[in-house]
């Protein structure tokens, strides 16, 4: 017989190392976030959410035009195409009514999912109504005068109905002000 297996000493180091095994082996399968009941990726995009864009869209843009401090609104069409990459989509805004303001763009998000336009995503949720909601927010200068503030894009998306929707908050003030909404319906 091996004498070590007698000796109370290595039964306690040959226990623990098996505990050790066992809370390794509990933190790659239940990483701790979501033993702390975090939603691991949750707000992460994925490519699958721009998908929904692909395809024409009618709506209207509303925006604050910031001399005059009144909203404004006009007739917007939007053309969505895939582009070569998964993480990127090409847009084409036309204007009837202003084909000066006709406008070529593209929407991307990064590869591991967290940033949309370059602009960190804050949350990614599905609505009660079943539409994705997804909301970045990031710190920039805006206004007439150029201040600081907080901005906050919110899209949400189905297959029907997409919006986006600008708000700012300055560094001066507790109040959100909507810049710019654009409500879209598939023709």
């Amino acid at each position: 017989m091996n004498p070590e297996l007698f000796n109370p000493f290595w039964i306690n180091i040959h226990h623990n190392s098996r505990i050790v095994v066992f809370i390794v082996l509990m933190l790659f399968i239940f990483p701790p976030a979501a033993l702390f009941g975090q939603n691991i990726g949750s707000d992460r995009i994925r490519t699958e959410d721009l998908k929904m864009l692909v395809g024409n869209w009618t709506g209207l843009l509303t925006y604050l035009d910031y001399s005059s401090g009144n909203p404004f609104s006009l007739p917007v069409q939007l053309k969505v195409y895939e582009s070569n990459s998964p993480f990127k989509l090409r847009l084409e805004e036309i204007f009837p009514n202003e084909p000066g303001a006709n406008n070529k763009s593209r929407l991307s998000i990064s590869k591991d999912g967290r940033f949309i336009n370059k602009k960190p995503i804050k949350s990614r949720k599905t609505l009660s109504n079943g539409q994705l909601q997804i909301v970045a927010k990031y710190r920039q200068k805006d206004g007439n005068e150029g201040k600081m503030a907080i901005n906050r894009m919110t899209y949400t998306i189905d297959k029907s109905e997409f919006s986006l929707k600008k708000e700012v908050q300055f560094d001066d003030s507790e109040d959100w002000i909507t810049r710019s909404y654009y409500e879209y319906k598939r023709p």
